[in-house]
C-alpha cells in the first residue's frame, strides 16, 4: 500500500509509506468518516442549514458572554484584594 508521489506531483515516482494513510485510508476510518458526514446531512436536513447556524451563533455568543462575565469577576476581585 505505497503512494507514489510522482503520480501526485507529476515527478518521478518515488514512494513514500508513510503517506500511504492519509491518500488511501483504512477501511474502518473511511466507514467511520462517511458515516458521521452522512449523519451530519441528515441533521442538516431535518433542521436546515439556517437553525443550525443560529444553534453554532448561539452557542458562539454564550462563551463570549461568559467570557466577559468572568473579565468582569476578575477585575472586582483584584479591585477588592488590593
Amino acid at each position: 500500500m505505497l503512494v507514489r508521489l510522482g503520480d501526485h506531483l507529476g515527478r518521478n515516482p518515488v514512494a513514500y509509506p508513510q503517506l500511504s494513510f492519509i491518500h488511501n485510508p483504512r477501511p474502518v476510518v473511511g466507514r467511520i468518516v462517511s458515516y458521521a458526514a452522512s449523519v451530519r446531512l441528515r441533521i442538516l436536513d431535518r433542521e436546515g442549514i439556517g437553525a443550525t447556524m443560529s444553534r453554532v451563533s448561539k452557542w458562539i455568543a454564550g462563551c463570549f458572554f461568559w467570557a466577559f462575565v468572568l473579565f468582569v469577576l476578575a477585575v472586582l476581585l483584584t479591585i477588592l484584594f488590593q
